[in-house]
């Protein structure tokens, strides 16, 4: 076992960050004070899903996003430097730039207007769909297309960006979206 977090007096829940989606995690507590530490409690587990905010990140050992995701795990947004010379989103995944990744999810309008999509991969290949639209591409053709779209407040939209990484200099990738 090893001791991944403390908690202050009166606090009664804690979270752990970062885990992969779909394996499970053992977890025992047990409390402290001056007088000392109790047992430790029965163990729980917990397999992180996909409920709640973010995106499923997707990690591929290649640059076609094909096989098996080496890595999956959710991430609240698409806004990442990987670091220069050999950078790896996480741990499995192939550095010096030799990956790919899709994130999928949903995404929920504030208010109902027009709003733009970007995105900028550092040096690489990138692809953004909203609702099935393609909205940003510059995989095949090279071309950046920067797309608008009207979204309704409040309705739900599938969200999928591709990113590819065959260049090993400062694997990155940023994806925006706003309205006016």
């Amino acid at each position: 076992w090893t001791q991944i977090g403390t908690v202050g007096t009166n606090v009664s829940s804690f979270v752990d960050n970062g885990l992969a989606v779909g394996t499970i995690h053992a977890y025992r507590v047990r409390a402290y004070n001056t007088i000392g530490d109790s047992l430790y409690t029965n163990t729980a587990s917990a397999t992180p899903g996909i409920l709640g905010p973010g995106l499923l990140a997707q990690f591929y050992n290649n640059t076609t996003l094909d096989g098996t995701p080496a890595l999956s795990r959710v991430d609240g947004n698409i806004d990442v430097d990987w670091g220069y010379y050999g950078g790896s989103p996480g741990t499995g995944v192939n550095g010096s730039g030799n990956f790919s990744a899709r994130w999928t999810g949903q995404l929920t309008a504030a208010t109902s207007e027009t709003y733009s999509f970007d995105a900028r991969p550092d040096n690489e290949l990138a692809r953004v769909w909203v609702n099935g639209q393609l909205v940003y591409d510059n995989w095949d053709s090279g071309v950046t297309v920067i797309s608008q779209m009207a979204l309704t407040a409040g309705q739900k939209y599938d969200f999928k960006v591709e990113y590819s990484s065959p260049n090993y200099y400062n694997p990155g990738m940023h994806v925006y979206w706003s309205s006016p």
